[in-house]
């Protein structure tokens, strides 16, 4: 691999027309040579002013997928990609201005490397619930830990091309969790994925409850799907209590947490663990998983 690999970077985007403008901006900031990468952008069926807005930003290529989910896009986005690496970040993400180039440096220097994850940093970007931010701060995006268990999130992913395509690309028949399966699978082949702390994406808060609850029924039905088999199953939803169990514990140690919102934090916690129970008796009885 060359000092200057060209790059791929591929943001699926569905109803973004609030965030993927700030996105390709930041993209188009990159301190990489500008020539050596392309940024795909793959509108996934959008229903808002999305793809106006593609027409009219720069030196991006935009591409098309109509088959709902986002795993569809961004193999799609592998199949037309140039680059020898490719890089994957999410259409409401701001990666740092060095992303491309701190992932590139970390690949050359791990050549037996199949993926670098980076670190996903929260911003503010309106009135967040105070009980949402603290739960986010305490519970999402801790790259480091999921990767050394052989999960990574496709907002921070960087991979040689020829390894993702030799593994046949995402599962497209995932709505939620296939960036988890693929990460696990180049894991399971005895590949090597390495975390980058500097290699820094900037992802909003979720402002409130809803949009947690939300994430919560579509990452549940992402998992369901991977399960086979009754007792995987049942394992699984045998396993709900005891992950609040942790995570209250979790909440009454950190000392992060002011004391008088710990209740609150708490409180979501067991709604959302709630709403991931509801989420698996509608599944079970015949419903679909959820895009959003």
């Amino acid at each position: 691999m060359s000092t200057t690999p060209f790059v791929s970077v591929i943001v699926p985007v569905w109803n973004g027309a609030g965030e993927i403008e700030r996105c390709v901006a930041a993209l188009n900031a990159q301190s990489y040579p500008r020539e050596r990468y392309e940024i795909l952008v793959v509108d996934n069926g959008s229903s808002d002013d999305t793809p106006n807005i593609l027409g009219r930003l720069p030196n991006i290529k935009v591409l098309s997928e109509t088959e709902p989910g986002s795993y569809c896009a961004r193999n799609l986005g592998l199949r037309h990609a140039s680059g020898d690496v490719v890089a994957f970040t999410d259409a409401d993400c701001v990666p740092d201005p060095a992303w491309i180039e701190t992932g590139i440096a970390r690949l050359i220097g791990r050549p037996d490397a199949a993926l670098i994850g980076g670190r996903i940093e929260h911003f503010s970007e309106a009135s967040e619930s105070e009980t949402c931010r603290l739960y986010e701060l305490t519970f999402s995006f801790d790259q480091e830990t999921t990767i050394r268990k052989g999960r990574c999130a496709t907002a921070n992913w960087m991979s040689p091309l020829g390894v993702l395509r030799k593994m046949g690309g995402f599962n497209a028949q995932l709505k939620s969790g296939a960036d988890f399966e693929l990460s696990r699978r180049l894991f399971d082949a005895g590949l090597t994925l390495l975390y980058e702390r500097e290699m820094v994406v900037r992802h909003p808060f979720r402002g409130g409850w809803r949009e947690l609850l939300n994430k919560r029924r579509r990452t549940t039905g992402g998992n369901w799907e991977l399960l086979e088999g009754m007792r995987a199953k049942l394992r699984y939803v045998a396993g709900i209590p005891f992950g609040w169990a942790q995570r209250i514990a979790m909440i009454a140690g950190n000392t992060s947490i002011p004391l008088h919102r710990k209740p609150g934090v708490a409180t979501l916690v067991s709604a959302l663990s709630i709403v991931q129970i509801a989420e698996i008796v509608r599944l079970a009885l015949g419903g679909n998983p959820r895009r959003r």
